[in-house]
């Protein structure tokens, strides 16, 4: 929540506004219980509930008082330390009031404003308020703001960050508004606060409300993909290795004890860290589906060049045409098999949606201890919300606001970390993949090429023997005419393996990734460090660095699901 102080509106003003404020509550709380109770998304407990607030005198504190007489629990976001934001309070009555409210708190988190500049601090509290708001309630007198952080301010943020905004003024305590871009058609950000459509509050919109946030996009695919997620298995053996095969034949990357057996995908410390399991568990799927799904590629490939390649073995060896016609339904029907299988179970958009869930929730962690900076899988309300979009919100909605002191000293700290334990691995990670994909593709490219280079040396040297050797080379047509069309055939399947694997394509962007990366990385690693905003939305840009990359990757390989080469 956010609102003004004494000084903006007064005791009588927020006593009057009081039982809309508290009806609100009581509405959002039965609606949460209620959609968490809709299909088997949620956990069988009661929904958490939680206010945020600053705790300053007037609005912040009447509100979080109601919320925790509604059940809520409180988690109080600090400008400052605790004790250096004890001077707002000057009366010994306002200053017990705030102790109380703190003792209360379930977190507490403190931030490491600067009183030289009151203004950047309330502009941190502001920026963590949003980040870890589903909801803002707002005690506006609808003035402009006076400065960054202040009431205005929060609005506005709020209102572009897709949060619907529950706004009451003092001038009619009675009546609630709530604000939001999912009520327009096109839910684009708006000059003005007042440009965003507004319905006046009642039940009825607050559990509409409410259940669009909580609740996954009313699709039937989606929510059966959701389903299908919950029901996935650790899979340890893995099957299908034609991919590594390919690899290890153009020495890209050795066969290994990974490529035949999966490691188990968390420990039990893992398995109790809500986040990490889902990343960890997210990880291991995306994994195993792209080993699949790049394997039936190789495979299709691979299979429609042995078909050519038998057929044409018949010109040959003629008495063994039965056979090899046998042995060419085979491998026909088992390119047919695999294709259907793949599709049936769809390995293609498994992959693709494990791997963009991974991502989202790999610098979650960082993100959240940060603390000003939601995820960035978060969507505009209204735009079209796949379901791993749905699912990485929830875990950052189940992850809750950080609780600590954040000092000069703890955000250097901090800044090392995240460096040491996801950037400097990222950037090794993305180099790692941009040098191995251009190696398989310039490998793949060089064979390719080899085969239609060899095809013209065998049909030049049948020319020449038809004039120095007409009779050996006639005689010998047959197997002239098969490696001649065999040939081909192996350098299209390679050409179909490169441009399905789409190799070229994955090492620049991993590479460009990489680069992009590295400077986020050095620029946090700054001497003086930056100040703590400017950190924060460093380590904020290198999350939108790790997923910016995956709308490509997946556009790139969306089109190109398992098929029958043709």
């Amino acid at each position: 929540m956010t609102g003004h102080r004494l000084n903006r509106v007064g005791p009588s003003e927020l006593a009057a506004g009081s039982p809309s404020i508290e009806q609100l509550l009581r509405t959002i709380a039965t609606a949460a219980h209620s959609s968490m109770r809709s299909g088997a998304y949620f956990a069988e407990a009661p929904a958490q509930l939680r206010v945020l607030s600053s705790l300053a005198e007037g609005s912040d504190r009447t509100v979080a008082m109601i919320a925790i007489d509604a059940g809520f629990t409180l988690h109080a976001l600090l400008p400052f330390s605790r004790d250096d934001y004890a001077a707002d309070f000057a009366a010994a009555e306002s200053d017990a009031e705030y102790r109380d409210l703190l003792g209360r708190a379930e977190r507490v988190f403190e931030l490491p404003g600067d009183r030289a500049d009151l203004d950047r601090g309330y502009d941190l509290a502001a920026r963590a308020l949003v980040a870890h708001s589903d909801i803002l309630i707002a005690l506006w007198d609808g003035d402009p703001g006076r400065g960054p952080g202040g009431t205005a301010a929060v609005v506005a943020m709020a209102l572009a960050r897709g949060i619907p905004v529950f706004h009451w003024r003092p001038a009619a305590p009675a009546e609630l508004h709530v604000r939001w871009s999912g009520f327009a058609a096109l839910p684009v950000a708006r000059e003005r606060s007042d440009d965003y459509p507004a319905v006046r509050c009642d039940d009825a919109i607050v559990a509409s409300t409410v259940e669009r946030l909580l609740l996954p996009a009313d699709e039937p695919n989606e929510r059966r993909y959701l389903a299908g997620f919950y029901t996935e298995r650790e899979r340890r053996v893995r099957l299908r290795i034609e991919y590594p095969l390919l690899l290890a034949a153009t020495g890209v990357r050795r066969l290994s004890a990974a490529t035949f057996r999966a490691p188990r995908y968390a420990d039990e410390t893992v398995r109790a860290d809500t986040l990490k399991h889902a990343h960890a568990w997210s990880d291991q799927l995306a994994n195993h589906f792209a080993q699949t799904f790049r394997s039936g590629h190789v495979l299709n490939f691979s299979l429609s060049a042995a078909a050519v390649l038998f057929a044409l073995s018949g010109l040959v060896f003629p008495a063994i045409k039965f056979w090899l016609i046998v042995a060419e339904l085979a491998i026909i029907s088992l390119l047919i098999v695999n294709t259907q299988v793949g599709r049936a179970r769809q390995w293609h958009r498994r992959w693709l949606d494990y791997r963009y869930l991974a991502e989202c929730l790999r610098p979650m962690q960082d993100l959240q201890r940060y603390g000003l900076i939601g995820p960035a899988s978060r969507r505009a309300a209204g735009m079209p919300q796949r379901w791993p979009d749905w699912y990485a919100e929830a875990i950052w909605r189940d992850l809750g606001c950080p609780s600590g002191r954040i000092d000069r000293d703890s955000a250097g700290s901090l800044n090392r970390d995240v460096v040491t334990t996801e950037l400097t691995p990222q950037v090794d990670y993305h180099r790692a993949t941009a040098h191995r994909m251009h190696t398989l593709e310039h490998r793949l490219h060089g064979v390719g090429n080899a085969l239609f280079i060899a095809t013209i040396v065998v049909c030049l040297g049948f020319i020449v023997g038809y004039f120095a050797a007409h009779d050996w080379t006639v005689a010998h047509a047959p197997l002239f005419t098969a490696i001649t069309a065999g040939l081909p055939a192996l350098g299209g399947a390679i050409y179909g393996i490169r441009v399905q694997g789409d190799f070229g394509g994955t090492a620049s962007r991993s590479l460009k990734a990489a680069e992009d990366l590295a400077r986020l990385r050095d620029a946090l690693l700054a001497d003086p460090p930056p100040p703590f905003a400017q950190a924060a939305a460093l380590f904020e840009a290198a999350a939108r660095v790790m997923l910016s990359d995956l709308p490509e990757w997946q556009l790139a390989y969306r089109q190109r699901g398992l098929a029958i080469p043709a």
